[in-house]
């Protein structure tokens, strides 16, 4: 089960001790930090990291330092996100910076594989909200590019 700590309805729950369930297993899901920064790197600032629109100063170190704190409060199998059919690394964008900068080394330092689920058209039926997402073509040499520049990640 992937869990969101920027979702507003699944974030007090692991604030208040997570599910202790035998069969549960958590897993960090990070789309709106990876994709979704521009529109919720606000709700990081509003927890006391020093991040800003461009994810730039400490923005990378504060990223890097959030997902530690979850990583211990969660304890999850791995780590996931879902991207768009057009994403590509490396590229200018400031998914790839953060992806590339602050959440491999972190999945490569917690020894956690991270979960690429690449090929997402988002609210191609909006009226089905969260289901009604898609999936596009995706250009997989994303992999192997991702593959060659951390050799000592996994990836699932």
């Amino acid at each position: 089960m992937t869990n969101d700590p920027l979702d507003p309805e699944e974030q007090p729950v692991w604030l208040n001790g997570g599910q202790k369930h035998p069969q549960f297993h958590a897993v960090l899901r990070l789309d709106r930090i990876l994709w979704g920064w521009p529109g919720h790197w606000q709700r990081l600032a509003s927890q006391g990291y020093a991040v800003d629109e461009k994810a730039s100063g400490k923005s990378i170190a504060e990223v890097r330092r959030f997902l530690a704190e979850w990583r211990e409060r969660m304890r999850p199998l791995y780590m996931a996100v879902s991207l768009a059919d057009t994403f590509f690394y490396p590229d200018d964008s400031i998914t790839s910076k953060i992806l590339g900068e602050a959440v491999l080394p972190s999945c490569r330092e917690f020894e956690l594989p991270m979960s690429l689920m690449i090929g997402v058209r988002r609210q191609v039926n909006p009226a089905l909200r969260l289901a009604g997402d898609a999936v596009g073509r995706a250009d997989l040499r994303v992999v192997e590019s991702l593959c060659r520049s951390f050799p000592d990640n996994r990836f699932w």
